[in-house]
């Protein structure tokens, strides 16, 4: 089978002015491994996708104009396994500053981490950062670090598990006036682990919106999301019946979007939000389908709406969801423990206006 592999990086520097500085820069490692073993009369090769799309643009106009964009992306796709598994990987990123007049400083840095190992992983980055000022004194940064970790693992005659995480991050600051600061920073981390057979899958999706719009003096805009999400799924072999038991699916959604829109004279806003969740899903022998499924959902929406002089909003959120799930059935005991987490909603929502 053909391993698709697609790599596009556009850099585009554009400015006018005294005193410019223009820095682009990206660093991409791509590892795509695949290998098939001879099952019963017949070898079926496993397929990598990887797609990188990585799109800098910073276009200025004025006096004494800082620009830097960086972009670090490590991407690993192994897959080893005897019956078809697939692994797509798709990293898109998008920075962007737009600014005009004087003094201006803009950053933007993008590090993505991804690596899917084994069995049928579908993993999915996006990010877009956008800045968009004019003014006089304006510095705008963008910072994103996300880690992605796919692992699935397969034995005995059975079909690899299913992973998917899907990740999506937009970070976009619009501003314009006199002396203004906007800072977005987004820690993502996501750690999908599925073993077993008859296709365990574990569903993961977190995506992250970040928007700060002001106009006026002295405005300074801030949001932070730190965001945890780990999925831990076990199957156990049934040596009885000579095949893998099904270990549910544990599926996490996580939803963070943050907010800011003021217009008027020395403006402070700040959004934190930390999301940390932990879903795991063990199960052997004997075990009914659906029995340990595990479904967590978070959304943590803050937003800020004001307009006036001297205002000052701030928003914190810390959210820390566990859910465990372990089932065990035998012949000599039939003991069943499956609680804590069949089913989560953690829902926040706060606003100032």
């Amino acid at each position: 089978m053909s391993t698709p592999l697609q790599i596009n990086i556009i850099e585009s520097n554009q400015a006018s002015g005294s005193n410019v500085g223009q820095y682009s820069y990206s660093d991409v490692d791509v590892t795509a491994v695949s290998d098939a073993n001879h099952w019963y009369g017949h070898s079926i090769a496993p397929g990598q996708d990887v797609q990188l799309n990585i799109i800098q643009s910073n276009q200025a106009s004025g006096t004494n104009i800082g620009q830097s964009a960086s972009t670090d992306v490590d991407v690993l796709v192994a897959s080893l396994q005897a019956h078809p598994n697939v692994g797509t990987v798709q990293v898109n990123y998008i920075g962007q500053n737009a600014p005009s007049g004087s003094n201006i400083g803009q950053s933007i840095a993008a590090d993505v981490d991804i690596t899917a190992a084994g069995g049928a992983g579908t993993t999915q980055v996006n990010s877009i950062q956008a800045n968009e000022a004019s003014g006089l004194g304006i510095s705008q940064h963008q910072q994103l670090d996300s880690d992605v970790l796919t692992t699935t693992a397969a034995a005995g005659h059975s079909n690899g598990p299913a992973t998917t995480t899907t990740t999506n991050a937009i970070q976009q600051n619009a501003a314009t006036g006199s002396n203004i600061g906007q800072s977005m920073s987004a820690d993502v981390d996501v750690g999908t682990h599925a073993a077993g057979g008859d296709a365990p899958v574990s569903f993961t999706q977190t995506n992250l919106a970040q928007s700060n719009q002001a106009s006026g003096t002295n405005l300074y805009q801030a949001q932070s999301v730190d965001v945890g999400v780990t999925s831990t799924n076990v199957a156990d072999w049934n040596g009885h019946h000579h095949h893998w038991e099904p270990s549910g699916a544990p599926n996490i959604q996580t939803d963070v979007i943050q907010s800011n829109s003021a217009s008027g004279s020395n403006m402070h806003q700040f959004q934190s939000a930390d999301v940390d969740v932990i879903a795991i899903s063990t199960s052997t022998h004997h075990l009914p389908s659906g029995l340990d499924d595990t479904l967590v959902q978070t959304t943590v929406q803050q937003v800020n709406d004001a307009a006036g002089t001297a205002i000052a909003q701030v928003q914190d959120v810390n959210v820390d969801v566990f859910a465990a799930q372990s089932t065990w059935d035998s012949h000599a005991m039939a003991s069943k423990l499956a609680g804590l987490g069949d089913a989560i909603h953690t829902n926040i929502l706060q606003h100032n206006a």
